[in-house]
């Protein structure tokens, strides 16, 4: 009982000022602004892919590669469309490839694939790099017909990356022979 006193007494004596012919609201005061140093950037931070830079552009092989094996098991090439240039004929060979197969009511199986060991040298076309693809093995499953599989494999490709619009493109896409 004691407590609900003081209680009622402490909050009599933040209003009485207000009653007393004092502000009619009480007061209260702001916030303080942070400091430089606390205030966060809503911008998010960029990826390494998204660099204009050779290390950049290596970023970007290896983010092209994850599109591609995300669009091969799911179907979905939007995204590997918009990072990869009309001129590059693997690019659009591999889009097609997954459109017919899905639109067909298949599907396509296998692990994803990965650049490993990648470099690069810059060249007047935009950067190339270089790198060695581990490609598990596929399997393609096309509607009405016995699925087809592709052994595992590691082949050597190269990319030609241009920065076109503020992002890298893969512009031109081959497997070394």
């Amino acid at each position: 009982m004691r407590q609900i006193h003081r209680h009622a007494l402490a909050l009599g004596l933040v209003l009485a000022p207000s009653a007393c012919g004092g502000d009619p609201e009480p007061q209260f005061e702001a916030d303080p602004s942070p400091a430089p140093s606390e205030v966060t950037s809503s911008a998010p931070a960029k990826e390494a892919w998204e660099e204009k830079s050779p290390e950049g552009a290596v970023a970007f092989a290896e983010h092209w590669t994850a599109t591609f094996s995300e669009a091969f098991q799911t179907g979905e090439t939007g995204e590997l469309e918009s990072i990869s240039s009309d001129t590059c004929q693997t690019c659009t060979t591999f889009i097609e490839l997954v459109r017919e197969v899905y639109e067909g009511g298949g599907s396509i199986t296998g692990q994803p694939w990965q650049l490993r060991s990648p470099a690069w040298v810059e060249s007047e076309d935009g950067v190339i790099v270089t790198g060695k693809m581990r490609i598990p093995g596929q399997v393609i499953s096309r509607s009405g017909q016995e699925p087809s599989r592709a052994e595992a494999t590691s082949e050597r490709y190269i990319f030609t990356i241009e920065w076109q619009g503020g992002a890298w493109q893969a512009a031109r896409l081959v497997r070394e022979t």
